[in-house]
């Protein structure tokens, strides 16, 4: 049975391939609070974990995930958004997290509270690069960015004068994921 989003939930599959510690999370941001509900360490042959991803994140999509992950290889990178968390990105995804924790409107999975990025301190890193946890949680962070900035571009759009019919497409062109564009998913089957 597929899931029904709630109106105004988003939900957010984000994943970090980036450095030697990769995971994956999942998250519900309803516009205020973010709740970063799982985290997981991503283990296993390359070719294989790419495989299952890609499956996971065909899933999801059609489950009506935000799908959001950095260093993502092709064929990956069409079926997810594509977040470069460097420079400006990393320092607004950092800057947001720190709001929200500060207002305690985020809340991450109590399996990994000493990963927390916690106000006045520094992203933890090994050998030079963030912990893939650090990083994975300031994606599920970039996904509740994401959705913030299509929702004020489209309130702006709708406030323009469009008519019902125009609105919808103008909705449904900022929410239109890559991947649906391509039109053969049979190499996802198992």
């Amino acid at each position: 049975m597929e899931e029904q989003n709630v109106k105004g939930v988003l939900r957010v599959f984000a994943m970090s391939l980036a450095g030697p510690e990769k995971c994956k999370a999942y998250a519900i941001y309803d516009g205020q609070n973010l709740v970063i509900t799982h985290i997981q360490a991503l283990t296993g042959e390359p070719d294989v974990l790419e495989r299952n991803l890609l499956r996971e994140t065909w899933r999801r999509q059609s489950e009506g995930f935000l799908c959001i992950g950095e260093a993502l290889p092709e064929p990956l990178a069409y079926f997810a958004r594509q977040f470069i968390l460097d420079g400006e990105n990393r320092d607004a995804a950092l800057e947001t997290y720190l709001c929200l924790a500060e207002n305690g409107n985020i809340i991450v999975a109590p399996e990994y509270p000493e990963y927390m990025p916690q106000p006045g301190c520094h992203i933890r890193t090994a050998q030079g690069e963030d912990i893939g946890v650090h990083r994975v949680i300031l994606l599920c962070v970039a996904g509740s960015m994401i959705s913030a900035f299509i929702d004020r571009i489209t309130d702006e759009l709708v406030n323009e004068g469009l008519t019902d019919e125009q609105q919808e497409i103008v909705k449904l062109a900022l929410d239109y994921p890559r991947s649906l564009l391509l039109s053969d998913s049979s190499h996802l089957s198992a």
